[in-house]
């Protein structure tokens, strides 16, 4: 194997764009962050890999001619994954070839199992008096209780991203109001707590969920509002804090993926009227939750490059963790300052590459 590359996996979609010399902006950017770096990075999808030969069909910017190529390689020693892209059978075949081979990753190789998640944040004290009550789903009665608490509650897959897990269900007089993305976004009146467990089961298929107090998350012109802070370790193996955006949710969703995102001082001061001495206090508070979360996540799962924090703060000021990504697409933190703030989080996410290329203790 190699000792010197790092693989960056993605979906072969993505690869048939690098040959069609279309490739997306976010990998343009890393291209151009690893120009003072010189790394030998290669990509590839699951349909490149040749498990018995231990190679890989890796696709690479050829800088001399400014245009995508192709050729075999050894496997890379190192892995970032840049998205998932895997059905469950095909995500475990890969990871075994990964730990027979030794591979070390850059970042998280699988996502975060949000309930296993839950439990190791509870255990640290500083950190769980900003953690929702949260509840495993083993049966309609852990619901009932729930919803018979709160009123409102969010279920959430325990695996899964970019809200497409996520249901908000809502108490309303005798019925109860399900609202979720499937495309669009929908919401379905139930006037019966069975015709509800139906509903959730056919949403779920199966798959394990968690039930989640709401939190009571600022708004602004009737639309929620929460943070995304970027995590990078550097060169030094130090936790940094790239990038704070304040994330403007779309108009009666229950949540805020693919809204607009704004540089987090700057919307407080413009937008919320927050003093000067409040914006530094609350980055102040959202630094020291982050660092204690990446710290603890480093304990269970080890050290990587990244993460991807997603926070809310509620009418009273008080900051929440909503929840951990192990493979940011750093969307918002371009959408709130532009690519050169992005291809700066990849410099400093290659740095640290770099270090474990040189063997460095991270």
């Amino acid at each position: 194997m190699a000792n010197n590359q790092l693989g960056i996996f993605v979906t072969h979609n993505i690869i048939r764009k690098m040959l069609d010399q279309s490739a997306p902006d976010r990998d343009m950017d890393i291209v151009r962050a690893n120009e003072g770096f010189g790394m030998n990075m290669i990509y590839f999808s699951r349909k490149d890999i040749d498990y018995e030969k231990n190679r890989v069909l890796g696709t690479y910017f050829n800088q001399n001619q400014k245009k995508w190529e192709q050729r075999e390689f050894s496997f890379p020693t190192l892995l970032y994954r840049r998205v998932g892209g895997l059905k469950k059978t095909q995500n475990k075949k890969l990871q075994a070839f990964l730990r027979k081979n030794n591979v070390r990753f850059v970042n998280y190789i699988d996502g975060f199992n949000k309930w296993e998640m839950y439990q190791v944040l509870s255990k640290n004290s500083s950190l769980n008096v900003h953690l929702p009550n949260t509840k495993l789903y083993r049966n309609p009665i852990d619901l009932s209780v729930m919803i018979a608490k709160y009123k409102h509650v969010y279920l959430k897959g325990v695996k899964g991203g970019k809200g497409r897990q996520v249901m908000s269900v809502k108490k309303v007089g005798r019925s109860y109001e399900c609202c979720y993305f499937r495309k669009r976004l929908r919401r379905i009146r139930l006037r019966h707590f069975h015709l509800l467990i139906r509903k959730i089961k056919q949403f779920y298929k199966g798959q394990p969920f968690i039930i989640q107090q709401p939190i009571q998350l600022l708004k602004l012109k009737g639309r929620l509002l929460d943070i995304r802070a970027e995590v990078q370790r550097d060169g030094k193996n130090n936790l940094q804090v790239v990038g704070e955006c304040m994330r403007w949710g779309n108009a009666r969703s229950p949540i805020t993926t693919h809204a607009n995102s704004y540089p987090l001082e700057t919307f407080l001061r413009k937008n919320l009227r927050y003093r000067e001495k409040d914006v530094k206090r609350l980055q102040k508070k959202i630094k020291r939750v982050v660092t204690n979360v990446s710290r603890e996540l480093d304990l269970k799962y080890g050290s990587v490059g990244e993460i991807g924090v997603d926070l809310g703060l509620d009418r009273r000021g008080r900051l929440w963790l909503i929840e951990c990504n192990s493979r940011s697409s750093k969307v918002s933190l371009e959408k709130a300052y532009g690519r050169e703030k992005r291809r700066e989080a990849y410099k400093m996410l290659l740095a640290y590459t770099q270090r474990m290329l040189k063997g460095g203790t991270v």
